[in-house]
């Protein structure tokens, strides 16, 4: 062991352990503690080597942060906590916040909530929702990640006729909308770069793919995933094919490969997301997808690697969100293999697959429609 390790337990914004301190090099001891809670899944470690004395272990929570981009408040799925609060208040002051949509100061309603950024001014941002007649004004302090609610008009006279709290629970909808959409654009464009980059070796055709599933994921935003099963059941008709089958020469190369890939240069395709998706989290995901397509060459079983997007949409995860960083991951480390030394049908292989499990687990006919027209790739 290294002279000097730092362990961290969880990580950042999954409210995780954590705890820094040195080894035998400067006797540091356990060191501080963080918050406890989150959710630890089999396998959630990594090990970052620094140089021949610094060594980070990480064992971390969920790959991304569900407060964030799965459920808002993370188990409290669906603003199920505000709406309990309020079974039992007036039907004139109870509205339908999980049914809200865009819109303005006075078009909303009780069944369809309207929220309506205003503008903001330094670290605060200024919204309206409306409720009908009920009208509220919502600050966002985003350095704070806190709320401010003023009446701003309608027939509440009494302090139990207050909407405060749903009027915030519709901001905070609005707002794990966005940054879903910031993954997700975030993730189509890797997955569209790296069906440019391909195409010079594996063909045009991978270029028009990628860029359809680019679209595909953006499209599945809200949208719910298939399952797991049947989403196999779509990956193995592809995987079982002849053409993707590889010999064990190629195997031993794509293996060797991806063991010596550069993951935190996988991890930084994600920089900018850090509040969702803190780079310890993209460590390990992109350690895991590493790992996932490593079995898959070399078994030709695909389970592994598939069950990633389960794993974090089990794990309250947004469907749209765990496909798209799943994908956009595998599409980028096909990317680094794109090596003198791999062969193009392997390189063909580690490509294919990544979009073979997103439209998998977005419907079987275009799964199946994607499986013949990929076939059309190997030379």
């Amino acid at each position: 062991m290294p002279e000097e390790t730092l362990t961290v337990l969880g990580g950042g914004n999954n409210n995780c352990n954590v705890s820094w301190g040195g080894g035998n090099g400067n006797n540091g001891g356990a060191g501080n503690s963080g918050k406890n809670g989150g959710t630890k899944y089999e396998g959630a470690t990594s090990q970052l080597k620094l140089n021949d004395r610094v060594v980070i272990q990480l064992y971390l929570c969920n790959p991304i942060n569900p407060e964030y981009t799965g459920a808002p408040w993370g188990s409290d799925k669906n603003a199920a906590s505000i709406i309990e609060k309020n079974k039992n208040k007036s039907a004139s002051y109870k509205a339908n916040i999980q049914n809200w949509r865009r819109g303005y100061a006075k078009d909303g309603s009780l069944d369809t909530p309207a929220v309506y950024k205003v503008n903001g001014e330094g670290d605060v941002d200024y919204y309206y929702v409306s409720f009908g007649k009920e009208l509220y004004n919502v600050n966002y302090n985003r350095k704070k990640d806190s709320f401010f609610t003023g009446y701003a008009n309608g027939g509440a006279t009494k302090q139990e006729q207050r909407m405060d709290d749903q009027a915030i629970a519709v901001v905070k909808l609005y707002l794990l909308d966005e940054r879903q959409a910031a993954v997700l654009d975030t993730a189509s464009g890797i997955i569209t770069d790296s069906g440019k980059t391909l195409s010079g070796k594996i063909g045009d055709k991978y270029n028009t793919l990628a860029k359809e599933a680019a679209n595909n994921i953006k499209n599945f935003q809200g949208k719910k995933l298939r399952s797991f099963n049947d989403a196999m059941a779509s990956i193995n008709q592809l995987a079982n094919n002849p053409k993707m089958k590889l010999s064990q020469a190629d195997k031993t190369v794509v293996s060797n490969a991806l063991k010596q890939m550069n993951l935190s240069a996988l991890a930084d395709r994600f920089k900018g997301l850090e509040k969702a998706f803190t780079w310890g989290d993209r460590l390990l995901k992109a350690e895991k997808i590493r790992d996932g397509v490593v079995t898959g060459i070399t078994t030709g079983d695909w389970q592994k690697l598939a069950f990633e997007v389960e794993a974090m949409y089990l794990s309250g995860v947004a469907s749209s969100v765990a496909l798209g960083i799943v994908t956009a991951m595998i599409s980028a480390a096909a990317v680094a293999l794109s090596l003198p030394s791999v062969a193009v049908t392997a390189l063909t292989v580690v490509a294919v697959i990544g979009i073979a499990i997103l439209t998998s687990y977005i419907d079987a006919d275009k799964a199946k429609s994607l499986n013949n027209a990929v076939l059309g790739l190997f030379k």
